[in-house]
């Protein structure tokens, strides 16, 4: 089925997200 990868690949999208949020708010804060 084609379900499972697109829900694999917003999965891998949203830890990309988080990371690079996490980073950014990191920054905020020592900044």
């Amino acid at each position: 089925m084609r379900v499972i990868s697109t829900i694999k690949q917003m999965r891998s999208n949203l830890a990309l997200h988080y990371r690079s949020l996490s980073l950014v708010m990191r920054s905020a804060i020592t900044a």
